[in-house]
């Protein structure tokens, strides 16, 4: 499920960059404004400025994409109240900091 999610938002990118959204705050206000029925976000108008600051430094670079899960680095006990919550395998985070090349701290 998190990597079709991570699809889903690499295709709204890759769209909204080719189109030339990224560089037109009101393209990018009209775009959250069609998609906030289906994606939930904290995101708001004014932070549109932070938004067009990274999408510029981020520009048409690659970016790695990552999914952290119970096949790989992740377990999910439950709590007592019996809901799922995930954890690093073995309570060590050292596995998740070398995917992410050390960046988490």
């Amino acid at each position: 499920r998190a990597r079709r999610q991570q699809e889903m938002m690499v295709a709204i990118k890759n769209k909204a960059f080719s189109l030339g959204f990224l560089a037109n705050p009101t393209k990018i206000a009209s775009l959250m404004t069609d998609l906030k029925n289906n994606i939930r976000t904290d995101f708001k108008i004014w932070d549109i400025g932070d938004f067009l600051t990274l999408a510029n430094a981020i520009g048409s670079e690659k970016i790695a994409h990552h999914v952290l899960t119970t096949e790989n680095l992740l377990y999910e006990p439950k709590t007592e109240k019996g809901e799922y919550i995930l954890l690093p395998k073995e309570n060590n985070y050292e596995s998740i900091k070398n995917l992410f090349g050390g960046m988490v701290r």
